[in-house]
This record gives structure tokens, C-alpha cells and sequence, in this order.
């Protein structure tokens, strides 16, 4: 009976401990970071209460021979480092530091466990567009703040430019969304679904198409040579 009992607490010692590291990963799988609306803090408690929740419902903590109290996990935001200015609403928190408690035969135990669950990251495979996108947003409140004025151009017949951004363009890689994008000699047809026609906007008719590859440091894709670069790193990318 001695040894049964002895066994049963060794287990819920180590379903503590995996509670406390569930609660932590668990975190790091969710979307923390609220680049959009700008509460980070906000979105952290939410799922992290979510969290507990899940973790309480899985380490229950019932033995043949031991009784005791469920696992109740707390999750704590700890920093993570970085200073950012509060204008840029990002937060210098954003570690997870889950703790797991409970009670079994009046023994008490506790685990911890911690991980960086908001390294400011955005939604994989959001586009970037003017001025509803998340990443927008964020680099709009992340732009400079001009103390002295800029010269109108205006009066000697050119654009006034916003020379404080934000300029963000950035477009998911979709063969469905294909375009017909003018002034890029040979670039791959299987790319320009990730390219924002800009021709509307820009004072000139080529080029006309951006995205955020390096590609485009010149204006024919063969020459390019972050694009050559590229191509001796990978056999599977054909020549254009």
C-alpha cells in the first residue's frame, strides 16, 4: 500500500509539472500580440484565463490511493525585455510564467515554467495594405515624429512627400490573385500575386509594381542579383 501511495505522488508531481508547462506553451500557441487594436496586455490576460481554464479541466489529480485538489494553474506576464516608447503600444512584457499548484495528502506542490509568448509577431499570411492592415497600423503609429516642418514642393510643380510614412506594402504569395503587373521584365508568373499595383499613386509609369522581396533592386528580375543569389541557394528554382 506504502509503495502504491509513494508511486501515485511521484505521478502527481509530474502531472504538476507538465500542467505548468502546458500553460506555458499552450500560451505560446496563441496570437498575444495585438498589433491591430493595441492591447496587448488586454489579449494576454484573455488567453491566458482560456489557458487555465483547459489546464484545470486536464489535471484533475484523481488516484486510487491519493485525494488531493486539482492542479490550478496561474499564468503570470513577466518581462521580456526592450524599452519600446508607449506611442508604439508594444509591450515590454510578453513572457509567460505559468505556475501549477496543488495539494495531495497535504503535501503541497508547485512547478513553474516561463516562455516568450509575444516576440510582437503578426498573423502569418495577412496582407499588408493601406489603411486597414494590422501591420499598417502598427507602423503608423511606429513612424517618425518630425520636429521641424518640410519644405513644400508644391511650388515648384512636385508631390508634397510624407516623408514620416508610413509606406508598407506587403502581399501573400496567392497564384489565385494573379495580376497583370506592368514593368518587370521576367519576373516569375508564380510570384505576382505577392505584388500591390501602385500605378494610381506614383508620378511615373515604371516601375510600377513593389512587394517586400529583395528582388526588385533592378528592374529586370534576370539581373537582379539578390535574385542570382537566390538561385545558386536553391537547384529547385528554375531560371526565369
Amino acid at each position: 500500500m506504502g509503495a502504491a501511495v509513494a508511486t501515485e505522488l511521484l505521478l502527481a508531481r509530474l502531472e504538476v509539472q507538465e500542467a505548468a508547462r502546458f500553460g506555458a506553451w499552450e500560451l505560446a500557441g496563441s496570437q498575444v500580440a495585438d498589433i491591430g487594436g493595441g492591447d496587448p496586455h488586454g489579449r494576454f490576460r484573455a488567453a491566458a484565463r482560456k489557458v487555465e481554464r483547459e489546464a484545470a479541466r486536464r489535471y484533475p489529480l484523481t488516484a486510487p490511493f491519493i485525494s488531493g485538489t486539482g492542479a490550478e494553474l496561474a499564468i503570470e506576464e513577466a518581462r521580456a525585455g526592450g524599452s519600446p516608447p508607449p506611442a508604439w503600444r508594444l509591450s515590454p512584457d510578453g513572457r509567460a510564467v505559468a505556475v501549477a499548484r496543488a495539494r495531495v495528502e497535504g503535501i503541497p506542490l508547485e512547478e513553474r515554467a516561463g516562455v516568450i509568448v509575444d516576440p510582437w509577431n503578426l498573423a502569418d499570411g495577412a496582407d499588408a495594405v493601406a489603411p486597414t492592415s494590422q501591420l499598417w497600423i502598427q507602423v503608423d503609429r511606429m513612424k517618425h515624429q518630425l520636429r521641424r516642418p518640410v519644405p513644400d514642393l508644391r511650388s515648384v510643380g512636385l508631390p508634397r512627400p510624407d516623408v514620416a510614412g508610413p509606406f508598407v506594402v506587403s502581399r501573400g504569395y496567392r497564384p489565385s490573385r494573379r495580376g497583370a503587373c506592368l514593368g518587370l521584365p521576367g519576373y516569375p508568373a508564380a510570384a505576382l500575386g505577392g505584388l500591390e499595383d501602385l500605378g494610381d499613386r506614383l508620378d511615373a509609369p515604371q516601375p510600377r509594381c513593389f512587394d517586400t522581396s529583395p528582388f526588385r533592386d533592378t528592374q529586370e528580375y534576370a539581373a537582379s542579383l539578390s535574385a542570382q543569389m537566390y538561385r545558386m541557394r536553391s537547384a529547385k528554382e528554375a531560371a526565369p
